[in-house]
C-alpha cells in the first residue's frame, strides 16, 4: 500500500502502529480525523531504516497533544500540510527531517505567536508547505527562503503583519504558488520581486 487516506472519519481507539510501518507507504492523509491515540512507535527501531513517506497531511486535526517522535524520522518529506489547526507558534525545534516533540493548539482562540524563525531548517527537499488557517502573527521570517525546493507556500488566513520578505522569497527559484491572502500585512506596493522573472 502506497497511499493511506483516513480523512474526515469518526474512527476512534488506536491507529495501529503497523500502518506507519508499511515499507511501501508514501502518503498519509489524516485530515479532520481525530483518533484517541496514534499507535505509532516513539522512534523507528534500529535496523528498520528510514521511512519513505514523502507526504503528510494533519490538517484540521485540532492538534493538542504530542506528535509521535517517529514523525521526526520521516526523512523524505516533500510536502507537509498543518492547516486548520489554530497553531500559534508552539512548535518544537525543527530537525533537518521534520520535527519532534509537540504541536499544540492555543489555549484560547485569541492566542497568537510568530512563525518560528528556525522554520528554514525543515527538510531541504520540502516542496509544498501549507500553514494556512492558523493563528500565526508577526512577520514572516526570511528564513523560509532557506527551503530551496519549495514550489508552493500557503500562508493565508493567519495574522501576519509587517512587510513580507519579498527579496528573500524571490530567491526561491522553484516557487510556483504563493498564497498570502487574509492576513494584515502593512500597506505597501506589491513587491517587484513577485513579478514573473
Amino acid at each position: 500500500m502506497e497511499d493511506l487516506h483516513l480523512s474526515s472519519n469518526n474512527f476512534g481507539g488506536v491507529v495501529p502502529a503497523a500502518l506507519a510501518a508499511s515499507p511501501a507507504l508514501t502518503h498519509i492523509l489524516a485530515s479532520r480525523f481525530q483518533p484517541v491515540h496514534w499507535g505509532i512507535p516513539d522512534r523507528v527501531q534500529p535496523g528498520e531504516g528510514e521511512r519513505v513517506v514523502t507526504g503528510l497531511s494533519l490538517a484540521g486535526m485540532n492538534l493538542t497533544r504530542t506528535i509521535p517522535a517517529a514523525v521526526g524520522d520521516l526523512k523524505n518529506l516533500t510536502w507537509l500540510d498543518l492547516s486548520y489547526n489554530n497553531l500559534s507558534g508552539a512548535f518544537p525545534a525543527w530537525s533537518r527531517a521534520l520535527c519532534s516533540g509537540s504541536l499544540t493548539s492555543p489555549t484560547t482562540p485569541s492566542t497568537t505567536a510568530p512563525l518560528p524563525r528556525d522554520i528554514g531548517s525543515l527538510s531541504p527537499a520540502m516542496e509544498h508547505l501549507n500553514l494556512s488557517s492558523n493563528s500565526f502573527s508577526g512577520g514572516v521570517p526570511s528564513a523560509v527562503a532557506a527551503l530551496p525546493a519549495l514550489r508552493s507556500l500557503i500562508l493565508h488566513t493567519n495574522l501576519f503583519t509587517g512587510v513580507y520578505p519579498a527579496e528573500a522569497i524571490s530567491n526561491l527559484s522553484r516557487l510556483e504558488s504563493l498564497t498570502l491572502a487574509y492576513n494584515v500585512f502593512a500597506l505597501a506596493p506589491v513587491p517587484v520581486a513577485f513579478a514573473p522573472g
